[in-house]
């Protein structure tokens, strides 16, 4: 499926729906590279970030060049792509490339920018394969795992899956998150350290605010005489557990974290 306009859909789509689409790419661009810093060791890479850098500036000096002399439009390319089987393997992709150009469906110069857009799309995915490779290494499988997704992602040429992979992280170290907090207002509590349990748990509701959470909130309040506090996260629970109710009625919500 291709999400990206055609030059045609493009012109024909209002100011807002521009302004729109440019948004989410930006979004998705975003969050692609927030994934990408937040996952890569640098530290672990012997490649000078320096030299990283001006390869990339080379680049797209020689891909910008490419597209002004073919006199082509971006979203043109990205048609193109469309019809190049990644995931297939490099020599897949190459030979498709080639058959385009023999077909003259595509020009030597279109054929020049596929060809250097593969081989980075190639170069990228060896690069998370490696990564991912180095954290399975150290014992590290979930992030492995999620590299692992990410190269597959780019060899469907999918940014939605990469939307996917960051949501799906993101919830899991949420749930992470909320377990140790759990474990710290446990062990607060069991020392009458209230202040700091509150504080725990203002954290955990903040990052999960369920019905559960709100009621266990409450009743720990009210234990230690926060009374008025108290009856907010009882009021807080009761209300989530209406919803609830109302969402499934045939099921029974027990208020008891």
């Amino acid at each position: 499926m291709n999400i990206i306009p055609t030059k045609k859909q493009w012109k024909k789509w209002s100011l807002p729906s521009k302004a729109s689409y440019v948004g989410s790419v930006i979004t998705i661009l975003s969050i692609f590279l927030a994934i990408f810093l937040f996952f890569i060791d640098r530290s672990a890479s012997s490649y000078p970030v320096e030299k990283k850098s001006t390869e990339i500036m080379e680049m797209d000096t020689t891909f910008a060049a490419l597209l002004e002399s073919a006199k082509t439009d971006p979203r043109d390319i990205a048609d193109y792509l469309e019809k190049i089987p990644v995931d297939k393997g490099k020599d897949t992709a190459k030979r498709t490339i080639e058959e385009l150009y023999n077909n003259r469906i595509i020009s030597i110069k279109i054929k020049e920018i596929l060809d250097i857009v593969v081989e980075k799309i190639f170069e990228t995915t060896e690069e998370f394969e490696n990564e991912s490779r180095n954290l399975k290494s150290k014992g590290n499988y979930d992030l492995a795992k999620v590299m692992e997704e990410i190269k597959i992602a780019i060899e469907k040429k999918d940014p939605r899956l990469l939307l996917n992979i960051y949501k799906s992280y993101e919830e899991r170290e949420k749930e992470k998150r909320a377990n140790l907090l759990k474990k710290l207002i446990k062990s607060s509590a069991s020392i009458f350290a209230y202040k700091e349990a509150k504080k725990f748990y203002y954290e955990l509701i903040d990052i999960k605010p369920s019905a559960e959470n709100h009621f266990g909130f409450a009743y720990f309040l009210q234990e230690f005489s926060f009374f008025i506090e108290a009856k907010k996260e009882y009021e807080e629970a009761l209300k989530i557990y209406r919803e609830l109710a109302n969402e499934n009625p045939g099921h029974i919500y027990l208020m008891w974290p």
